[in-house]
Order: C-alpha cells, then structure tokens, then sequence
C-alpha cells in the first residue's frame, strides 16, 4: 500500500532500532538544508518497505566499519530528499561497487562477518520502486557514503 510517509520519521525510527540490535552501534543523524513547509517532508510510498532499506544500509554502515557508527545525513534539494549514510570502515573497491547490489553477493573481505547478501540488494530495489537510486563511493579519505535520491511527494503533483 502506498501513501504520504514522513521521511525524518522513518529515519527515527531506523535509528532507534539499529541501536537496539547491537549496544556497540551508534548512528548520527544530521538534517541540513530542509524546507520550511512540514508538507515537503513527504514522500510517496510505503514506510515499512522504506523503513527496512533504511535500516540495512544504517546497519550495515554500524557493521562494517571498526567504530561501528554511521552518520546519517538528510538534506532536500529541487524537490529531492538526499539521505547520505557515511562510515569509516573498510574501503569498497571500485570493481565491487555494483557487484554488492546483486543478491548473495559477499565480498571475500566480509567472509567473517554475518550476513547472506541479501540487504543491499533489497534495498535498491525498495529505493527503486519509490522512484529512487542508490549510489555508493568508497575511498580512504571519505570512507564509504551510501546516497539515496528520493523524490518528493510534492514532485508527483
């Protein structure tokens, strides 16, 4: 079922519950050029798929990295939400940036820590039904940054 979703709302609640999953994990959500209208703040579509692509990303961002933080930045541009989850954890190579979309995939680096392959994945997939996308860039000096696009309710109209 699609409807209007708070997007800050649904980033609360991803960040409320990924603290609760491992005591280690801290997530810091930062807002930055937002509009002044609460109506902007909507999108167009369902909040638990949301909720859960959200969550994978600020969890894996927890996971993957040796200070298990992810920074969480939400920022709105040309009727636009901008959700950038950073992290400091080990660099992606560029030859494996579209490879971990791809279900199962486990890069040989990751072996030793839990999980199927299947969260990224799922969540371009949800971003993409919402008419969104996802973008990866990893390097030494910014770390790993997740951007996703996501249109809002307002770009609809």
């Amino acid at each position: 079922e699609l409807t209007e979703v708070r997007i800050d709302e649904v980033l609360f609640k991803v960040m409320a519950d990924v603290l609760k999953i491992n005591s280690a994990y801290h997530v810091e959500l930062n807002f930055s050029d937002l509009p002044d209208d609460d109506n902007s703040f909507l999108v167009f579509g369902n909040g638990d798929l949301l909720y859960i692509s959200f969550k994978n990303i600020v969890e894996n961002g927890c996971k993957f990295s040796e200070d298990h933080i992810s920074m969480v930045d939400l920022s709105f541009r040309n009727d636009e939400w901008i959700i950038e989850v950073k992290n400091k954890g080990d660099v992606i190579a560029e030859q494996e940036t579209e490879h971990i979309f791809q279900p199962f995939y486990r890069s040989p680096s990751t072996s030793n820590i839990p999980g199927f392959g299947l969260g990224l994945a799922l969540a371009r997939r949800i971003v993409g039904l919402h008419k969104g996308q996802i973008k990866v860039v990893s390097d030494l000096v910014s770390g790993t940054v997740f951007t996703i696009f996501l249109p809002s309710l307002k770009s609809f109209s």
